[in-house]
């Protein structure tokens, strides 16, 4: 080999033993600054920690409800563009009501009518609208017929996108029929369940002034009628009386081609379960865990250590169905009724960014991180609509945070200085190889 080539290439690993050497220096000294000079407080390691972990879930739960109203006003304007076409379209409403696939076969059974279990969809008209002769209102049959059309819908909506427990439609004030997929034994589960209500409108016995309200927007509100899908509402999480399982409902109206009378809803009960089994399951640190708060201060998804953590009551959720009245139980939960005043008096964020608190819970110190979650509309009874915005709760040992931060630098500088020690071993032995060659040379050539 070329002497002075070999030179060089010896120079060369001489500088960069020395860099590598320079940099080590500096991964020390930065190690030594990380263990005598921790993070300034608990809130801003925490802050570096889960910000984008707090972000990710938040979109994941305001994902879910966007894909529910999104399709629920796909199903809306399919069922309005019917109704705002029913004269025209009433040779095809004939042709369903004649064909043996989509006819509605009703039998009264002395409280309701209803159709026969072969029928993908179930169809109930209570006994209030019925004429003193027994049969249907003209009026009501006519809305019931424009909405069979659905009977080829309705389980296709059901099937797919986000999972519902049940798909349907409902009739207008005084009109309150059900059409509904899948078919269930809908009268005698609603008798049993809702007995209160047997002869009574829907709209009157469980959302007082709600249709009022539908016809007193649309017919003021430029937006609405522009965008009738910002009529679009919740009914926040509750137990069913008929299922016993935590639901929502989201419901939409639809009206007369005019647009002045309520014609009634297109509706998804959507079963809470994915996303209280997000929370329950999520993996938040070693012993921190998640809850998701209505605005109320309601918590409705938590686990069980955390539930015994924040001094709640868990034992709601297991509720039974009763059998006696109305059949749901709203399953509060409340903060305000927490066993410790530190939970008492958390307040949730009046904006968009995360929220920070460190709490004392019985002697230890827990950071909780609060983000609230983009608003939906809500409509309370006997007053108005309102937006309704979940909040999302971290809660996390305040000792876990400092440890896991520490633990992460600790892990990656270690990582580092062996690659380096790795590498300094490699370019010390190809110094030492060089060497060897050169003294092997030298002796050759005084022979």
């Amino acid at each position: 080999m070329n002497t002075k080539l070999l030179n060089t290439f010896s120079v060369v690993l001489l500088i960069a033993t020395m860099v590598i050497l320079y940099r080590i220096g500096n991964l020390t000294s930065s190690n030594i600054d990380v263990v005598t000079h921790p993070t300034s407080s608990v809130e801003e390691q925490v802050r570096n920690l889960y910000d984008g972990y707090t972000d990710i879930v938040a979109r994941q739960i305001e994902s879910r409800i966007d894909s529910i109203f999104n399709e629920l006003a796909i199903l809306r304007s399919i069922n309005q563009t019917y109704i705002d076409n029913s004269v025209e379209m009433e040779s095809v409403t004939d042709a369903f009501k004649s064909n043996p696939v989509t006819t509605d076969k009703l039998s009264f059974n002395g409280k309701w009518y209803q159709n026969t279990p072969d029928e993908q969809n179930v169809v109930m008209v209570h006994r209030h609208l019925l004429e003193d002769n027994g049969q249907i209102k003209a009026d009501v049959q006519r809305d019931l017929d424009n909405t069979i059309i659905l009977d080829l819908i309705l389980e296709s909506f059901h099937k797919n996108g986000v999972e519902k427990q049940l798909t349907y439609v409902q009739g207008g004030l005084n009109k309150s029929f059900t059409r509904m997929y899948p078919w269930v034994d809908l009268g005698t589960l609603f008798y049993e369940v809702y007995p209160a209500f047997v002869d009574t409108s829907i709209w009157d016995a469980f959302n007082p002034g709600l249709v009022e309200a539908f016809e007193k927007r649309m017919q003021e509100e430029k937006e609405v009628q522009d965008n009738p899908n910002k009529l679009a509402r919740v009914l926040l999480p509750v137990q069913d009386g008929v299922t016993g399982e935590v639901i929502m409902t989201f419901t939409s109206p639809v009206f007369d081609p005019e647009r002045k009378q309520f014609r009634g809803t297109v509706a998804f009960d959507v079963n809470m379960t994915d996303i209280t089994k997000l929370i329950e399951e999520l993996d938040v640190s070693e012993s921190g865990f998640p809850f998701l708060a209505q605005s109320s201060g309601n918590v409705f998804a938590v686990n069980t250590h955390g539930s015994e953590i924040l001094g709640l009551d868990y034992e709601l959720d297991s509720l039974e169905v009763t059998g006696e009245g109305v059949g749901f139980n709203r399953l509060e939960r409340m903060l305000t009724e927490s066993k410790y005043d530190s939970v008492r008096n958390l307040t949730f964020p009046s904006g968009y960014d995360s929220e920070y608190a460190l709490i004392d819970i019985e002697g230890t110190s827990y950071v909780v991180i609060l983000r609230k979650l983009k608003p939906f509309q809500v409509w309370v009874p006997n007053d108005w609509f309102k937006e309704e915005s979940w909040t999302l709760g971290l809660v996390i040992p305040a000792m876990e945070v400092t440890y896991d931060e520490l633990l992460k630098r600790n892990v990656v500088s270690s990582y580092n200085d062996n690659r380096y020690l790795i590498m300094i071993a490699v370019l010390a032995i190809g110094q030492f190889l060089i060497f060897l060659y050169k003294g092997k040379n030298s002796n050759s050539k005084e022979i």
